[in-house]
């Protein structure tokens, strides 16, 4: 607002202080007038010119903004804002401070392009592109020139940092605003971002605004210009139209690419535009309309325009037109210019396609002589040779390929590939020939995890009937789990993140497989718990769960119980309720030979007290360790927990003569006559009398007691043997499984033996005993 007129001599007097140098008094005065009129502009414009003199730029600086807020249309003073903010390195004050200004001036391109500069130093890349795109736009005619230079040079800078889409924006922007001074490099510039970004109609719509390409349209196609008037055809071909005005229509008003039936392109368009009309037609499945425009280019020297043929031939194998690309192909692959790795490369794999496997080898092999280290030419070569069946070379080209550097994500590839191929070539060969087969699985792991040198391995087995020689190319790693290092994500060798974990779950199944085949057990042992410590593994309680599995799985069928029991043991731990895991504890303690299971199992019963398999393994290790009264206690437990179960009470009657077999054992006839108490029992309830006779003939015969033994066990002899039902049928028979009368027999001629009748002992096993 401006002075009242009473005001407007105390800020004259104030100048005047100013200029004669007496600044505080100045200062006072300015301070008088803000507080009567606190929006008026010229005390604060004072007060920023007497501190800026005092060499007091921050406060100058706050004056001016407070200035130049209260008179906010006076552009030549955000300007100076702006400059006095750069100089005291306030940027963003001066983004600020151009903004304003070009609100007052909007018709003035250079606050702009400042602004879009100074963005563009302060790395906001997008924002300063937009910025410079209404430059583009404001530029007068007269500076076509620079306009059109100025998008092209921002462009490049876009497509540098992968911004294609700004830079496609801004030649389109200096396209439509300064068409004629647009070069033929701008629209090939142009043409190329689209192609890359897929937008291959406004290719076709970049050719109308600047070199008036003809489309023909289908002729049931009304096409609306921009005033709203339908354009009418003038000449009609084959039920097609050729619009004259068509450089006045956007493609966006065609939506539908069967629309268009022909093109007709100028007949001094440059080379590499007509190279992209062709390929764009080919992306939108016209290829056939561009046939002779497609013959022209492929008349030139491949020498002069190889890029080109290449761009097309690109094309052609992206839209599955193999046949087509190849023409192109093979102009190139004899032209000495672009005889190039890459163009053998596109050669091989569209011969490849086309079923032409000798060809494509030979182009394969053209493409690894002239770049060696290219890792996946060499993969692609592989499988090529894989195709036609010759693994062994195939195998060759993958080792020769190992020893080049390569990105993580390609090396895993490549081992990947490698354990296919040996796969196959196994099972076509059918001789488990099994090579290399934990080559790509040993580089899962964590670097910090592999505490043993890494040395290359090689063995022979004989498998079954076939000898196979086995050369394991394979980093050992013996020691995988270092718990300090379980969370590590340094891998060493190839990205893993390359296949998801189903992938490589199924890759390792088949790798324990086949090391299992190969009795390979050791390397299946340690790989399984290697791959525990594979940290997206690690935290996934299912797949950990199903590697224990396998661990123990390849421990029992190996042999190693030590590692089995370590396994087993944890596995109790956390479940203690399930009865196999009971089984398998006892299947593996009963191998070790150890005794160290013992102790787990009573601190095992102590916190878990009413588990009635722990109390019955407890039984059982008493009784093997020959305490006999603890061993009792635990089976009488047993019993109280589960009285109508027949085990128990055999158990209990087999400790009672174990303890009155004893030296030291008083009344024993007492404990006999419980222990046959508990047998008779066991008979009971066990219902069956063979193995019931069976086992009181035994218990009597250990203590001595051979005439009662021989009554029971004649009676085991007179009964009938467990009947069970047969597998796959409804009827039952006599089981020879469960027969005991073979081992009656031979414990009834040991009775006879001893008593000195050796023909009836003789008799007795001829009777009973013959297989």
């Amino acid at each position: 607002s401006r002075l009242p007129r009473e005001l407007r001599g105390l800020m004259g007097e104030a100048n005047l202080c100013y200029a004669r140098g007496d600044h505080d008094d100045a200062i006072k005065m300015c301070m008088e007038i803000i507080r009567l009129v606190p929006y008026a502009a010229e005390p604060f414009e004072t007060l920023s010119m007497i501190y800026d003199e005092r060499g007091e730029p921050e406060r100058s600086l706050q004056y001016s903004l407070l200035a130049a807020h209260l008179s906010p249309r006076d552009a030549d003073q955000w300007l100076h804002l702006a400059d006095m903010c750069l100089k005291q390195g306030e940027s963003m004050k001066a983004i600020n401070c151009y903004a304003k200004a070009f609100k007052v001036r909007p018709e003035d391109y250079n606050i702009i392009w400042e602004s879009a500069k100074l963005h563009q130093k302060l790395g906001l890349i997008q924002k300063a592109m937009g910025l410079y795109k209404q430059v583009v736009a404001l530029m007068p005619k007269s500076l076509a020139a620079d306009s059109v230079a100025l998008a092209r040079d921002m462009a490049k800078n876009c497509h540098s940092n992968k911004e294609s889409s700004l830079a496609v924006d801004l030649l389109e922007q200096a396209l439509l605003h300064h068409g004629p001074a647009f070069k033929d490099e701008d629209a090939n510039m142009l043409c190329e971002l689209l192609i890359l970004l897929q937008r291959f109609q406004d290719v076709l719509e970049v050719h109308h605004h600047y070199h008036h390409v003809v489309l023909c349209l289908h002729s049931k196609l009304e096409v609306q210009l921009s005033d709203g008037t339908t354009l009418q055809p003038q000449e009609k071909i084959d039920q097609a139209l050729i619009y004259k005005q068509i450089r006045h229509i956007t493609l966006c008003d065609i939506t539908d690419n069967r629309d268009i039936v022909g093109i007709a392109p100028p007949s001094d368009l440059p080379i590499d535009l007509q190279s992209k009309v062709v390929v764009a037609m080919v992306h939108l499945r016209k290829s056939h309309l561009v046939h002779d425009i497609f013959t022209k280019i492929c008349e030139h020297d491949p020498k002069d325009i190889g890029d080109l043929h290449f761009d097309i031939a690109e094309a052609y194998t992206e839209v599955g037109e193999h046949v087509q690309a190849l023409v192109v192909l093979n102009l190139l692959v004899t032209s000495p210019n672009y005889s190039l790795a890459a163009v053998w490369l596109k050669h091989a794999e569209c011969e490849r396609i086309c079923g032409n496997l000798e060809k494509s080898l030979k182009s394969y092999r053209q493409c690894v002589r002239l770049a060696p280290g290219h890792i996946e030419a060499h993969i692609k070569y592989a499988e090529t040779l894989k195709l036609a069946g010759r693994y062994s070379e195939a195998n060759k080209t993958l080792e020769d390929a190992d020893s080049y550097e390569a990105e993580p994500d390609t090396r895993m590839q490549l081992h990947l590939t490698r354990y296919h191929t040996l796969k196959e070539w196994s099972e076509k060969s059918k001789s488990h020939r099994y090579d290399v087969l934990v080559y790509v699985v040993s580089m899962w792991y964590d670097v910090p995890c592999i505490c043993c040198p890494l040395e290359p391995v090689q063995t022979s087995f004989n498998h079954g009937h076939h000898v196979g020689e086995v050369k394991v190319i394979m980093k050992s790693a013996s020691y995988f789990c270092k718990e300090s290092d379980k969370a590590s994500a340094v891998f060493l060798d190839g990205n893993p993140a390359v296949f998801t974990n189903s992938e490589w779950l199924k890759l390792f199944k088949e790798v324990i497989v086949m090391l299992v085949r190969c009795h390979r057990y050791q390397d299946a042992i340690r790989l399984s718990d290697g791959a525990q410590w594979y940290s997206p593994w690690y935290d996934n309680s299912d797949i950990r769960n199903l590697l224990e599995r396998v661990v123990l799985s390849v421990c029992l069928i190996s042999g190693n119980y030590k590692m089995a029991y370590n396994v087993i043991r944890w596995w109790l731990i956390s479940s203690s309720d399930s009865n196999h895991l009971w089984n398998i504890f006892n299947q593996i303690t009963a191998r070790t030979g150890e005794v160290r299971h013992h102790r787990f199992c009573l601190r095992r019963l102590i916190r878990v007290p009413n588990n009635m398999a722990l109390v019955v393994l407890n039984g059982h290790n008493w009784l093997a360790s020959g305490t006999y009264k603890h061993a009792l206690g635990e089976y009488e437990r047993a019993h109280k927990m589960d009285p109508e179960n027949p085990l128990y009470l055999l158990l209990i009657g087999v400790v009672f003569f174990h303890i009155s077999c004893q030296k030291y054992t008083d009344h024993k006839h007492s404990l006999v006559v419980q222990g046959l108490a508990f047998f008779e029992k066991y008979r009971t309830a066990r219902r069956l009398d063979q193995e019931s006779y069976y086992n009181l003939g035994r218990a009597l015969h250990q203590i001595g007691l051979e005439t009662f033994a021989l009554h029971y066990y004649l009676r085991a002899l007179d009964s009938q043997p467990v009947v069970v039902s047969c597998p796959g049928s409804e009827s039952k028979s006599s089981n020879p499984h469960f027969d005991l009368t073979c081992e009656i027999g031979f414990n009834l001629s040991l009775i006879y033996r001893k008593s000195g009748n050796i023909d009836l002992a003789n008799q007795t096993i001829h009777k009973y005993c013959v297989v």
